[in-house]
């Protein structure tokens, strides 16, 4: 699939500085249908919602390589079955799974344990 099909394909796409395509759906969305009403929450649900709205459009993954990326791997005999997008993803991803495995591993013993004996 082209570059410029996927373009096609890919609504919401709007071009910013240096001719870079953004997706702006994220802040549209929430900024208008969404406001923080209720003044409890504007430290916490309304701040997270702000920083949503502010930073649509700024978002460091490219949609357009994103959809390419998505298109390539239907088009190979053994595609990934996670696929990660971004820098920020992937890193968020890793340390994740660094987390639970290092918890797997502190409690081997105490699971290993649980099956019947051998013998």
């Amino acid at each position: 699939m082209s570059f410029m099909t996927i373009r096609t394909l890919l609504g919401g796409i709007q071009q910013s500085e240096g001719d870079l395509p953004r997706c702006k759906a994220a802040g549209a969305a929430c900024e208008i249908r969404h406001p923080c009403r209720i003044a409890d929450y504007a430290a916490t649900a309304g701040a997270r919602l702000k920083g949503t709205v502010d930073g649509s459009g700024s978002q460091p993954g490219d949609p357009l390589r994103a959809a390419e990326a998505m298109v390539r791997i239907t088009e190979i005999d053994h595609p990934p079955r996670h696929l990660v997008l971004g820098a920020f993803g992937v890193l968020t991803v890793v340390r994740k799974l660094q987390a639970t495995l290092a918890e797997i591993e502190a409690w081997r013993d105490t699971g290993v344990a649980t099956d019947f004996p051998k013998g």
